[in-house]
């Protein structure tokens, strides 16, 4: 398709074109008598509300959309007069004619039906109008303005939704969360896991984009510069965007000319907006009454450039040339410099569109999984709503790392596809998911591949997590586990069947941000869980009950029940009252509410969680989570009370973490401590610091010229592929995947975490913890092997050879390699497929290695060659039968390892045992006491990347009380607390024999 001045869509891709377009609308501007001069003008905001008009009709008519412009336009010229009204007659008449005290005397529905004898028709145009003109006369329609302000005085007071008759409320800052707040709230309920804002509608823009003062003329705006208190100092923006200057053009109806105004400072506002940042409103220069809603008009700028004819197309071209950017309109030519940007959310994206258009080649890493977009991100896109889907459908797709997995469905998460699609479509770019920095490829591999510089986005450190009686037990984990598991991993899916489990009642601990959303998710999630778990269960009831324990029975006959319950809900309120019956979701603060950071930050977040029926104890200190006769949590006692709580999530910040440095690494984000804490504070590093990297770089020659030269090899060496499957047993399947980087930095111990891609829900496998069995360097292979005891698992012997899957690592700690000493290893079942590694690697030092390789069935042995390859005497164990030996040291026995022991002869410095939680348990207890124990906590893992998402918390006899075993998953067994252990890994166990059912 052919636009305007003789343009094309991909034209937009080129540097040379793109100068040509500059020249176009520097020309139509001359032809309209504007400057294109920002220093002839005597602000920068002069210079942009001039152009502004000018560069709304440019693109209209570049995009042969005018009609469409013209009719926004006149939309918002339209809001003029009713926020005329509101403004000059019911703010400053009705309300004080009829304040609230006066209620009692207005008959509303008399006034209603007088009022629609007087209008024909009451509408808010209709009303504007009348009322305006009756002003004009203010004598003669004395009946007539009375009327119409008993009318409207009485919905301002009874807290009408509509916007004409909302006034700001004054702000008493010890108790910004009102009961009028909360009630209009619960017009902005969503349905499920759908995104829906009621909130944010052009009319509500508009009365905001009006309210503003446009503090920039008298340089006063403090909602982008900070503002100084009494009080305290509040920054204001961290981007510093011209917030005044876009609220004053989008009320003037020039929406494309706002959102380039925003991109200035903002090019990625596409993740920040409504409900996700609120600096700048909490430092608006209205401080005593309600501020302006900066962020929702910013959304609606967005939204409204979107919904036009190619508005996809309008942004993506405006983050590349923005001629109101005076003083950086156009990107930059190659440079040659190739920079790694590890992390891909928000600060990851920022920075990697800031050095893209900066001329430098990009490559982002990240260690989630990263599924494709659903539709080809080079044809133009006419219309954006076309390409979005429905969240409660959307399948993750891993892109935006806490945008992703972090926030909640408050926020659209088609945004993150649009990011994405607008990066991918740069050439000077390039993708990688499933790849961790320091892992699947480390600092000297990205300097020897040719990297100029290494940009860490790496996200926030390990959740805190609380060290009192209790805190492992069945039903605690942290909220960061709980939200990675619903969002990232898809439990939110009508079609997929997770391990996730929750029971009411819910206790949430904290009262930061992510306590608020987590306490939200849970009240959607719950209802969800049990009409998935009753629809399956019904199907299949025979065949899964056998299984279960006395504990499945008791939460299966839990969800049943809850589920019949909520299938009686007709709507919402209905739901809410049943689940507060069954005990519903409640935050327990430390302190005050009005202390927490979320109450400082964003309290609007508190204000929709209480609407959606979220409680909340103030003034409370977690003593101890008390536990059933299973070990599930039942209770969560404080200093002088206790309430019922089977569900406990933790949310009491992250500890922060300290990634390495070097001349040629930078930090962004909650990696930088200056930046962390939110999404625009993560956008705002990659602002400040893209600069710094490309002075960085031009110090030295690039490597490079090329970005091809690198992402060739980059495919090669990162993407992982299925070799081959091998079937070595009924349940046990061997998986030879070539991914050479993985395999050449695998270190004996270090394991993988194993995804697929599939467009089936149902099909998508939970994250396998996997360790590496051997590795093949010369053809770039890592051998895993799977036993198959959850649907997952099962699942991996239906990948066939050729196919792409997620392979992120090696990651964990690799295990100590002694030299010269008499090491005991001692494996059971699949668990001897880690130590083949590891028995080669002792022998290669000089250890005299003893193998006690202990199976139940001999059809689970696999691989008696590399076992017996590893070691020096192999006592072979199995409980039915004996395995037949071919070396004259070994022996066979028909036992179990405990038994083993008993024949090991030679003097043992070490153990190294790998097994199930109580086969170690029983090692500890029968070994020598003077010899050291190191066992691998095989603990439940999600996320796999250094503890982000403490799923991996196991329980230690040490000071801090536990460790992320993702991060370290070898410990001394002495520490190891293994009834905890082995708790946790049973705390999924209906969920788990459920989803075996399924696959």
């Amino acid at each position: 398709m052919q636009l305007a001045y003789g343009f094309f869509f991909e034209d937009f891709n080129n540097l040379e074109k793109l100068k040509k377009l500059h020249k176009y609308f520097i020309d139509y501007l001359n032809n309209h008598q504007i400057i294109y001069d920002e220093s002839s003008y005597q602000t920068k905001a002069d210079f942009l509300i001039a152009l502004s008009p000018f560069l709304d009709d440019f693109i209209a008519e570049l995009f042969g959309i005018q009609n469409e412009v013209d009719k926004l336009r006149q939309t918002h010229n339209n809001f003029d007069i009713i926020y005329d009204c509101k403004r000059r007659f019911v703010q400053r008449d009705a309300v004080k004619k009829y304040p609230r005290e006066k209620l009692a005397e207005i008959d509303f529905i008399a006034i209603s039906a007088e009022l629609e004898r007087l209008l024909d028709k009451i509408t808010l145009d209709n009303f504007a109008n009348k009322v305006l003109n009756w002003q004009q006369d203010s004598i003669k329609y004395m009946y007539e303005l009375d009327i119409a302000a008993q009318y409207a005085s009485y919905l301002v007071h009874n807290n009408s939704s509509l916007f004409l008759f909302q006034l700001p409320e004054k702000l008493d800052k010890d108790n910004l969360i009102t009961s009028k707040k909360i009630e209009r709230a619960k017009a902005n309920r969503r349905v499920g896991f759908d995104y829906f804002d009621s909130f944010l509608t052009t009319d509500n823009s508009l009365d905001n984009a009006h309210y503003c003062i446009y503090c920039h003329k008298q340089e006063k705006d403090s909602c982008s510069k900070g503002l100084q208190t009494i009080e305290n100092s509040k920054p204001g923006c961290p981007l510093k965007q011209k917030i005044s200057e876009m609220n004053y053009i989008k009320a003037k109806g020039f929406n494309i000319a706002a959102l380039a105004i925003i991109i200035i400072d903002n090019p990625m506002l596409a993740l920040t907006g409504h409900r996700i940042c609120n600096d700048c409103a909490n430092a608006c220069i209205f401080q005593k009454q309600d501020p302006v809603n900066i962020p929702l008009v910013e959304s609606d700028i967005l939204t409204s450039v979107l919904e036009l004819p190619y508005g996809f197309e309008i942004y993506d071209l405006m983050l590349k040339w923005n001629p109101l950017n005076f003083d950086d309109p156009l990107p930059k030519p190659s440079t040659g410099y190739n920079v790694l940007v590890a992390g891909i959310g928000p600060a990851g994206i920022g920075l990697s569109h800031y050095l893209s258009r900066e001329g430098h080649n990009v490559v982002a890493i990240d260690g989630l999984k990263i599924s494709n977009i659903p539709f080809y991100t080079t044809s133009p896109i006419k219309y954006w709503q076309d390409y979005k889907q429905k969240l409660s459908q959307r399948i993750p797709q891993g892109f935006g790392g806490v945008a992703e997995y972090g926030i909640t469905v408050r926020w659209d998460k088609n945004n993150l596809t649009l990011a994405r699609t607008i990066l991918e479509r740069r050439s000077n770019f390039k993708l990688y998911g499933s790849i961790m920095y320091g892992s699947n490829i480390t600092m000297q591999q990205a300097e020897d591949l040719g990297f100029d510089h290494i940009a860490l986005c790496v996200g926030a450190g390990n959740p805190r997590m609380v060290n009192i009686e209790g805190a492992f037990a069945k039903g605690v984990k942290s909220a960061s586990d709980f939200l990675m598991s619903l969002q990232s991993g898809g439990a939110f899916l009508e079609n997929s069947f997770t391990n996730l489990t929750i029971r009411m009642p819910i206790a949430i601990i904290g009262a930061g941000l992510t306590a608020i959303d987590t306490a939200v998710e849970a009240l959607y999630y719950y209802p969800l869980q049990v009409k998935k778990f009753a629809a399956l269960y019904n199907e299949r009831k025979h065949s899964i009950e056998q299984n279960f324990s006395a504990e499945d029975k008791i939460i299966a006959t839990e969800f049943l029940e809850h589920a019949q319950l909520l299938s009686k809900a007709t709507n919402y309120e209905e739901q809410q009252q049943i689940l507060n019956e069954i005990g519903g979701v409640t935050i327990y603060c430390r302190n005050l509410l009005k202390l927490s950071s979320a109450y400082k930050v964003n309290y609007e977040e508190i204000v929709q969680a209480q609407a959606l029926g979220v409680k909340i104890v103030e003034n409370v200190q977690l003593k101890k989570i008390n536990t059933d006769e299973f070990g599930y949590a039942k209770e969560v006692e404080f200093e002088h009370n206790k309430f019922a709580a089977k569900t406990v999530l933790i949310s009491i910040g992250n500890q922060s973490q300290s990634p390495e440095t070097a001349i040629q690494i930078t930090k962004y984000g909650d990696c930088n401590p200056a930046f962390s804490g939110s999404v625009v504070k993560a956008l705002a590093s990659a602002k400040e610091g893209y600069k710094n990297i490309s002075a960085l770089m031009l110090k030295n020659t690039a490597r490079f010229t090329s970005a091809n030269n690198i992402t060739t090899i980059l495919d090669n060496q990162l993407i992982s592929t299925i070799q081959k499957v091998n079937i070595l047993s009924d349940n046990i399947v061997e998986l030879i995947i070539h991914s050479p980087l993985a395999a050449k930095n695998f270190q004996p111990g270090q394991f993988f975490r194993l995804l697929n891609y599939s467009d089936n829900a149902a099909n998508i496998m939970e994250p396998l913890a996997l360790t590496g069995a051997y590795t093949d360097l010369e053809n770039g292979t890592i051998s895993l092997i799977i036993i198959e005891n959850g649907g997952s698992s099962q699942l991996c012997r239906y990948l066939v050879p050729g196919e792409q899957v997620s392979l992120m690592g090696p990651t964990g700690k690799a295990t100590v390699i002694d030299t010269n000493k008499n090491i005991l290893l001692i494996g059971g079942g699949v668990g001897n497929a880690v130590l083949f590694s590891i028995g080669a690697a002792l022998k290669h030092n000089n250890c005299k290695v003893t193998y006690i390789a202990g199976y139940k069935k001999p059809q689970d042995v696999f691989y008696m060659d590399k076992i017996i390859a590893s070691s020096d005497q192999v006592i072979w164990c199995c409980e039915e039968e004996l395995i037949p030996t071919t070396r004259l040291l070994d022996i066979s026995i028909k036992g179990n390892v405990i038994n083993g022991m008993k024949l090991v002869s030679s003097k043992i410095d070490k153990i190294i045992c790998i097994g199930s939680s109580n086969m170690m348990q029983a090692v500890l207890k029968n070994k020598e006491k003077h010899i050291p124990l190191i066992c691998s906590i095989n603990s439940p893992m999600q996320c796999m990347m250094k503890g982000i998402c403490g799923n991996c918390i196991q329980k230690v006899h040490t000071d801090l009380g536990y460790v992320f075993t993702c991060t370290c998953q070898d410990q001394d067994a002495e520490i190891i607390d293994f009834n905890c252990l082995h708790d946790r890994l049973a705390q999924n166990s209906l969920q788990e024999k459920m989803s075996i059912k399924i696959i």
